[in-house]
């Protein structure tokens, strides 16, 4: 099965995102931290035993969520005094040890959530210390052996804080001990005491799930504004992922290994992991947006101008996206910004380097078709490259950027059988390619080239008049730069055929002649294949050495693009003048061609 380009690969990643983004986000209660505050309220209901206990916990508590609501609704400012009202309340609880302890965890918790939207890093870190000595007591003392995992809620709240500040290997650390922890082969975190594997046991098992999935969204988040290197030496410090079950994990296992692809600059691999992972749109995690984030950044790349415009609809779309996790936004935001790291793609290794420099119709496509198992593409890029060597040929582009074209074109597509009928247009510049490049030129006889090159047009625009369309503006252009003068009314009927045909004939021939003339002049014979087209089949064990492969790495599909039956477009010239203009007009240049044909032996 041929594998996909980089171009074909790029375009699907882009659908799917906007199709994964339409998916809403399935992300259950345990991921949102909704499962462990419902199992840990119902453990507290059940120990306050007596109904003014819980009562006068249950109104410290709303008392507090609502002033995290403020926090996120108005702003920190605005809840400041909110929270100092809920602190006013706390000598009421005095006289009840358990009861100021389950209050102060509450309040102590939300209150660092504040300290830290104000950007106050310290005071957070301080709260959050001073949580986990109360939730110790609540574990220990008071018997609440849930509030194990809280704690572990609460090291990953002061993580949260150890990134704000720039201590991110702090971060990191703390969040493969947490991930290692509650997965069973951890024991210990670098936040408060009392932590072992057999008290890691004792989580529940859907409360660890969900917590590894909190966890492995904040690597996300983390992750997802740092640049290639920094990614690199960021995952290496998370050796825990690797460690995940795939039958609990498998979206942060994909993940894990889509960001090492990006963070490698393997663009096939990335593409290919991006594309079904992207699809399947948000699930337990934030790390659909951090692939998201990637992808924008590859695009960016590889595709400066239709990829930057994708990157701008993308921070436009984050923008208003209600659920995008706050702390991602101003990486979207930055997609629309120069980035100080551009992504730097790796090329994947080729085994050989094949060019085709064949006319249209010369065998182009069955050439791909043969090197199938290979990476390779029939047209590669086509209406881009071809808009870019028809401006090139127009005077309109010079040498300079149109070597930068090809050489980016190259480094995009990584083919090993670049097949393509327009590639001679950019010999000179595929020349210098180097010395592993080779050539491969299939030649057709001229008469025969020029009556399947109107069949080819003639097939195309018929199929374009069937769907009311016109052939494309580059199309005609392209045409234009190629023969001089083009006019689709000049071949499209019988009667038009029998007026023009001979004019078309004679410049199509003309070009045939020079461009497979300038071939054969410029081609390096060490590092060319010439052959007939008839021969593909034939050739089939010649190319595959030509190559440096064996014969069987090849496909034997050496007929792919034959012209269906149908009267022939030619048929209205005089009868012999065909022949006899294409011997007048290529004789000698074919008549050189032949000699340096290979035989199929």
């Amino acid at each position: 099965m041929r594998k996909p380009t980089v171009s074909h690969l790029m375009a699907r990643a882009m659908l799917c995102t906007w199709a994964g983004w339409n998916i809403p986000w399935r992300m259950g209660p345990g991921a949102s931290g909704a499962l462990f505050v419902r199992l840990m309220q119902a453990q507290i209901a059940e120990k306050l035993d007596d109904p003014d206990r819980l009562a006068r916990y249950v109104a410290m508590r709303d008392a507090v969520r609502d002033a995290v609501k403020l926090t996120n609704e108005e702003g920190p400012v605005a809840a400041g005094p909110a929270f100092e009202a809920c602190a006013a309340r706390l000598p009421a609880f005095e006289d009840d040890p358990e009861l100021h302890d389950l209050a102060h965890s509450w309040l102590d918790q939300a209150w660092a959530y504040h300290d830290a939207r104000r950007k106050d890093h310290a005071a957070a870190e301080a709260r959050l210390r001073n949580t986990m000595d109360i939730d110790t007591r609540l574990e220990q003392v008071h018997g609440y052996d849930l509030m194990h995992a809280g704690r572990i809620n609460t090291v990953h709240l002061w993580l949260r804080v150890q990134a704000a500040v720039g201590a991110r290997d702090t971060a990191l650390r703390a969040i493969d001990a947490i991930l290692a922890y509650v997965n069973g082969f951890g024991d210990d975190l670098p936040l408060g005491d009392g932590w072992s594997r057999e008290a890691a046991a004792r989580i529940p098992a859907d409360v660890a799930a969900a917590m590894t999935c909190r966890i492995t969204s904040e690597a996300g988040a983390i992750l997802g504004g740092l640049d290639q290197d920094e990614s690199a030496r960021a995952l290496s410090r998370l050796p825990a992922l690797e460690r995940l079950s795939p039958d609990v994990h498998q979206e942060i296992l994909d993940w894990v290994r889509l960001e090492r692809a990006w963070a490698e600059g393997r663009t096939d691999d990335f593409l290919a992991g991006a594309i079904p992972y992207l699809v399947a749109g948000r699930r337990e995690t934030w790390l659909w947006y951090a692939t998201l984030l990637d992808l924008c950044r590859t695009a960016r790349a590889l595709r400066p101008g239709p990829g930057s415009v994708f990157c701008e609809n993308i921070a436009e779309f984050a923008g208003n996206d209600p659920v995008l996790p706050g702390r991602m936004r101003a990486d979207f935001r930055k997609l629309t910004e120069t980035p100080s790291a551009p992504w730097v793609a790796t090329v994947p290794a080729r085994r050989f380097h094949l060019v085709c420099m064949g006319l249209p119709r010369s065998g182009v496509v069955s050439l791909a078709a043969l090197f199938g198992n290979c990476r390779t593409a029939g047209e590669y890029a086509e209406a881009e490259t071809i808009k870019v060597l028809t401006r090139h040929r127009r005077g309109d582009l010079d040498d300079d950027a149109l070597r930068t074209y090809m050489a980016r074109r190259d480094r995009e597509s990584t083919l090993e059988m670049d097949a393509a009928s327009f590639l001679y247009l950019a010999s000179d510049t595929l020349l210098a390619f180097g010395d592993d490049t080779r050539f491969v030129l299939p030649v057709r006889a001229p008469a025969a080239w020029f009556e399947s090159f109107m069949r080819e047009l003639l097939r195309w625009h018929g199929q374009l008049r069937a769907r009311d369309k016109a052939p494309p503006a580059w199309v005609q252009e392209y045409a234009e730069a190629l023969f001089g003068r083009f006019e689709w009314e000049e071949i499209t009927t019988p009667e038009a055929r029998r007026a023009f045909l001979p004019d078309v004939a004679r410049r199509c021939l003309t070009h045939w002649t020079r461009t497979t003339g300038k071939m054969l002049d410029d081609l390096p014979p060490e590092r060319t294949l010439v052959l007939r087209t008839q021969d593909l089949g034939p050739m089939r064990a010649r190319l595959a050495a030509f190559a440096g492969l064996s014969e069987d790495a090849l496909t034997s599909q050496s007929h792919e693009n034959a012209s269906p039956p149908g009267p022939s477009p030619v048929a209205e010239l005089p009868e012999g003048w065909l022949a006899e203009t294409a011997a007048e007009l290529c004789g000698a240049t074919h008549a050189r061609a032949l000699e340096r044909c290979a035989s199929p032996a």
